[in-house]
């Protein structure tokens, strides 16, 4: 028997639950008041989200709360267990998390509510998974630039059940890592507030004409879907939490039948290869599933394409309006309702309440009448007017299979006793069934005050550089820095090598620290034990580790090796620093969305803040220059110019075949000193992306001024550059 996969529908509201239940999905996540990652869809208040939990349940459907987005201090320690309880009691089947600080919260304070890793933790490949698994996780969901064959390597590997996304839109960047909304226009992704400024037109290099590059297609896997059921994914995850509520039953009743049709032809005896070519997809449903709600174009994603122009919409990313299609399949809905088999048992005779048993393999709810039976005046009750008055369920969720009766003769009553029997009946069924998914509180309540870390706290942090070239690296060492962290192109075999830089460093006093790519896939890493002499890692003095992968990849391989989280695995809260802390990081980079005083809140103590440098907006799968003129397998730097004629710096990371793009203006927050020198920060960093001799001297001789901090700021950059998130936050 193959395993069949779980149908998760999006439920932005409660009438799109509705319309997934009734449409077969076997799950559905959404949001409640808070920490979802669709801050703008119709999300539930906390009456609402019960009511949803019960009436999914009803039908046997899982419900899935996503707390998918990053928690700053006060509402982790304030507000999220008092968010989660009652869904918790109220029988909710999983909590979807990004931040590890709040999956350690809700691990120790809700022991026995699974958790889901989030898309937004960019999981991709099987040492992150396993990673999580340790962790207490049941389910991640993989990051959806992986191919089909990267899904089957971790399932395959893996104990943790695997989610993947098939239908709906797809972001340019990989989901968590993503910075560009949330920079240029306050409204970050990582809060559920993206604006989608990657869906807009952009000019690459000299371009007199902006085209949508960033504007990916969305993802139609129906095609592929006996390839998926094949690789064992446990849920197949549709998009779409702020759509139309008929579009999340429309598709999920799609997805329904086709995984329905391929399961059986496999559970018939029929190979994988005889079940393919026996699965046809229907002509109606596919012009459904490619033009509702549908951008311009659709494709599989990237199961079967690493990259490519073919993957993205650049004239035209707007979503198709033709309301008379979708009026028209909107109407074949209409009183469409799932129905739940029950079986009935009447009994009833003279002199006696009457008594009706609705009932399923499992519950029974059971109806008495107020008054006894009577003896029939004129016209006897027979079974078969009986049966009648019974099987009208109406709106409920029930319809009955078999009523069986014990009737005594000549015997009457009424029909309001009749509809009063069939109504309780029904009712304690329900309760009976909804209410077996309620929880025993087995919660455990937070302490009242909050301890604090205990980490080391430095009165002058030191300076730290992170560089890209082999200039940029010699500059450093003729400077007062702490560490140098050389990008992962200048030390794995094209600008030099770890033992060379270790030798060169120690000879200083200086800690070297290779910084690994920002994303990590499996292809990667066999890159690293085939063609790198990555045992010149020991001669470091650490590694800068940017994702899950990477933090497993070290803790397993090499555990002795002092691990320094980047900016992008995420510590918003004390619980984060905490977790890492656990997992072996020795110290974390301050996150780069918080302002002053959430950062005073999360504390600064034994972390390194980045104090200059172009921040990373955007990691990418997608290649802006292959996409534009062609693929040259050439490294290098160039310009992606926005309405405004602002000017992201995009580095193209060809040996890891991935994008970065850089923010317009460079971060300096050289003017505060003051708020610096009592933090105890361990280090402040400099980050270099392809700054000159002289642009780089500007930026020490500016830190090391007399002047205030106003002045070096402007002495280095004039009036072009920005402090960040450090004065505004996010919401």
């Amino acid at each position: 028997m193959i395993r069949k996969p779980e149908v998760l529908a999006p439920a932005g509201s409660f009438e799109a639950l509705k319309e997934a239940v009734n449409s077969g999905a076997d799950a559905v996540y959404l949001a409640g008041s808070a920490f979802g990652a669709r801050a703008y869809a119709d999300n539930f208040n906390e009456e609402k989200l019960c009511e949803g939990i019960d009436y999914a349940h009803l039908y046997g459907v899982k419900v899935y709360l996503t707390v998918n987005t990053l928690i700053k201090e006060d509402e982790l320690t304030e507000k999220l267990y008092d968010f989660i309880k009652p869904y918790y009691l109220h029988g909710l089947d999983a909590v979807l998390v990004q931040d590890l600080g709040a999956a350690g919260f809700l691990k120790k304070h809700f022991p026995d509510l699974p958790l889901h890793a989030s898309t937004q933790m960019t999981v991709t490949g099987i040492n992150g998974v396993k990673l999580l698994e340790e962790f207490g996780f049941e389910r991640v969901v993989t990051a959806r630039e992986l191919s089909l064959y990267e899904v089957k390597d971790i399932i395959r590997n893996c104990k943790a059940e695997i989610e993947c996304f098939v239908h709906g839109a797809m972001c340019y960047c990989y989901s968590g890592q993503c910075l560009l909304s949330s920079i240029i226009g306050g409204r970050s992704g990582n809060r559920g507030r993206c604006a989608q400024p990657c869906r807009l037109p952009y000019r690459l290099n000299k371009e007199k004409n902006p085209r949508h590059y960033m504007s990916l297609r969305d993802m139609n896997s129906i095609t592929i879907l006996p390839e998926l059921i094949e690789a064992g994914v446990a849920s197949l995850k549709i998009e779409g939490r702020m759509k139309n509520p008929e579009y999340a039953g429309i598709i999920a009743g799609i997805y329904r039948k086709y995984v329905d049709i391929y399961c059986d032809l496999r559970n018939r005896g029929l190979s994988p290869r005889e079940a393919r070519k026996r699965f046809c997809i229907e002509k109606s449903d596919m012009e459904i599933l490619s033009r509702y709600y549908i951008r311009s174009n659709s494709g599989t994603g990237y199961y079967k394409e690493r990259n490519g122009r073919d993957m993205i919409t650049p004239d035209n990313p707007g979503y198709t309006s033709d309301r008379a299609f979708f009026e028209k399949i909107e109407k074949q809905r209409a009183n469409l309702k799932r129905k739940l088999s029950i079986n009935g048992f009447f009994e009833g005779h003279m002199g006696e309440p009457a008594s009706f048993t609705a009932y399923n393999d499992t519950f029974a709810g059971c109806g008495v009448s107020e008054n006894p039976m009577s003896e029939a005046l004129s016209r006897p009750l027979t079974s078969k007017e009986l049966e009648g008055r019974l099987k009208k369920t109406g709106q409920t969720a029930f319809e009955f299979e078999t009523i069986d009766f014990s009737l005594g003769e000549n015997t009457y009553l009424d029909i309001k006793s009749i509809n009063a029997l069939r109504r309780d009946a029904l009712h304690q069924l329900e309760r009976q069934i909804v209410e077996s998914y309620h929880r025993e509180d087995k919660s455990v309540h937070p302490e009242t005050s909050i301890k604090n870390l205990e980490l080391e706290k430095y009165d002058k942090p030191g300076i730290t550089a992170l560089v890209r070239n082999k200039m940029q690296f010699d500059f450093c060492l003729e400077r007062n820095v702490e560490s140098i962290y050389p990008e992962v192109e200048l030390w794995s075999g094209v600008g030099g090598s770890i033992s060379d830089m270790a030798e060169l460093c120690q000879s200083r006093g200086i800690r070297l620290i290779p910084a690994m790519p920002f994303v990590l896939r499996e292809e990667d890493l066999n890159h690293f034990r085939e063609d790198l002499d990555l045992c010149q890692v020991e001669r470091a003095d650490g590694v800068l580790v940017r994702n899950l992968e990477e933090i497993a990849f070290f803790k397993k391989n090499y555990p002795g090796l002092p691990l320094i989280a980047d900016s992008g695995v995420y510590t918003w809260n004390r619980n984060a620093r905490e977790t890492l802390k656990e997992l072996g990081i020795q110290y974390d980079t301050v996150p780069l969305e918080l302002n002053r005083n959430e950062l005073r809140r999360r504390g600064l103590a034994g972390s390194e803040l980045v104090i200059y440098g172009y921040l990373p907006l955007m990691v990418t799968a997608q290649c802006l220059k292959k996409n534009s003129s062609g693929c040259t397998k050439t490294p290098g730097i160039f310009g992606l110019c926005d309405r405004y004629n602002n000017i992201f710096k995009v580095e193209n990371v060809c040996q890891y075949c991935h994008n970065v793009i850089y923010n317009s203006l460079p971060l300096s927050l050289l003017a505060e000193e003051g708020f610096i020198g009592g933090s105890g920060l361990r280090s402040v960093r400099l980050c270099f992306l392809d700054e000159d001799y002289s642009e780089m001297k500007a930026v020490f001789e500016a830190l090391s001024s007399d002047n205030s901090g106003d002045t070096r700021t402007k002495k280095l950059t004039g009036d072009r550059y920005t402090r960040g998130h450090f004065a505004r936050g996010v919401e």
